[in-house]
């Protein structure tokens, strides 16, 4: 069956650059925050049936207490980290891109809470076109095309208006003092080299006229 890889990641809010927890082992020690995970979708069986111990720990702890309280879309489970300092969003990246344009706060992915992921297009069974679509799928992949569709879809921010200030002369004068200085030193140079060069020709033709003397 055909199918590409993807990532399911926490996203939490910040107010500093220092990022609370790097894994989920570190969210369960920090005990400040709960989980939150889109009502309805499959992703809460990567913790409440995952194989790890640790994983079931955080659905147990995290999730399962709150699960009445789970957001209908992705984008309102994001928008929530905005109004609530203790949840973190556990999300599919590729969603995630899409609506961060759109919330009204700064959202930071935890990398050490990713999870591979897998989605499939479903096709009928016995279908002649399965090996054909396995064939060009794993050529998008091996060929680096659905890495570049990701880059260019998913991965561009928006660009951030610059903001200009006006300037008063006060502002500018140090500028204005160092363009000066510099043409003024530019100037006394050049008086300088056109006196040596007269003094230098002027010796020459006193020279000259000696030798012609004598």
């Amino acid at each position: 069956m055909a199918a590409y890889s993807a990532a399911l990641i926490s996203f939490i809010t910040v107010d500093e650059l220092k990022i609370p927890f790097q894994d989920f082992k570190e969210l369960l020690r920090n005990g400040r925050y709960r989980m939150s995970i889109q009502a309805g979708t499959g992703q809460i069986s990567y913790f409440e049936k995952s194989s790890n111990p640790m994983m079931r720990n955080v659905y147990h702890k995290l999730i399962h207490p709150h699960r009445k309280k789970f957001p209908r879309d992705i984008y309102e489970g994001l928008k929530a980290l905005c109004s609530d300092s203790g949840l973190a969003f556990f999300a599919p990246e590729l969603n995630v891109e899409l609506y961060r344009p759109l919330l009204p706060c700064k959202i930071i992915r935890i990398p050490g809470t990713a999870i591979p992921a897998y989605l499939s297009m479903a096709i009928t069974k016995g279908n002649p076109y399965k090996n054909i679509l396995n064939y060009y799928t794993r050529l998008l992949v091996s060929n680096g095309v659905t890495e570049r569709l990701y880059q260019l879809g998913f991965t561009e921010r928006p660009k951030e208006e610059t903001e200009y200030e006006e300037l008063d002369l006060l502002a500018v004068m140090p500028l204005l003092s160092v363009l000066w200085a510099g043409i003024l030193g530019s100037l006394l140079v050049f008086v300088v080299e056109m006196l040596v060069s007269r003094r230098r020709g002027a010796t020459r033709n006193r020279r000259k006229y000696t030798r012609n003397a004598t």
